[in-house]
Formats: C-alpha cells, structure tokens, sequence
C-alpha cells in the first residue's frame, strides 16, 4: 500500500505543479469534459480509491491516525459526490473553475503540498 500511497503523491504533486504552471490546460480539460459521464464517474472513484488505499496503507505510514482521516474524508467525499448527482457535479465544477483564477497560486500550491506530504508519509 505504501507505493501506491507514494504513487498518488507523485500523481496529486504533479497536478499541483500542471495547477501552478499551465491553469488554462487544466481548466480548458475540465471545461470540454465536465458535462461528461467519465468525468463524472473518474472523481468518484478515484476519490473510493484514494480512500482505501489510505486507510489500507495509514498503520505503515509515518502519520497513521491522519491517513486514516484523510481516506475517510476521500470515502465521504467520493459517497457525497455519488449522491449529489452528475448534474449537480457539473455546476460545482463550473463554480470552481470560475472561482479557481482568483485562488489558483494557493489552490496549486495546497495540491502539491499535499502530494509531497503523502510521498513524506510513507518514504
């Protein structure tokens, strides 16, 4: 679990980074998929996958009891994004990407914090 702990680190760093250095592609790429279905069902599983693994992986970690909060938020927030409803989804991707300009330097920085502190945790 461990590696997949570090791996998901690497992956939430480097959108950190793509946040820091290049936001129109990455707001352009939510903008055209954020009415789809994929999109959609990608921010929920990969949310429950996220979860687990932290959950799985918290006793070998360097921070076992705040894994074990950070993949139950990822649970709840993959159960609230499943019962909010495609739909909904979409309207709250489109006030994030509206808001993001004014916050992206922080939002980015947050994002790659959080990648290097997973990579941290298991290291």
């Amino acid at each position: 679990m461990s590696l997949l702990i570090f791996l998901f680190g690497v992956l939430i760093a480097l959108a950190g980074a793509w946040l820091l250095l290049r936001p129109e592609s990455l707001f352009g790429l939510l903008i055209r998929h954020g009415r789809s279905f994929g999109l959609y069902l990608f921010a929920i599983l990969i949310r429950l996958l996220l979860g687990a693994v932290l959950i799985q992986g918290a006793p070998d970690s360097r921070f076992p009891l705040l894994l074990l909060i950070l993949g139950a938020i990822s649970l709840v927030a993959a159960s609230a994004l499943a019962f909010m409803g495609q739909t909904r989804f979409h309207k709250l991707l489109e006030w994030a990407v509206k808001l993001a300009p004014d916050y992206r330097v922080v939002a980015g920085m947050l994002v790659l914090l959080f990648g290097v502190f997973l990579m941290y945790a298991v290291y």
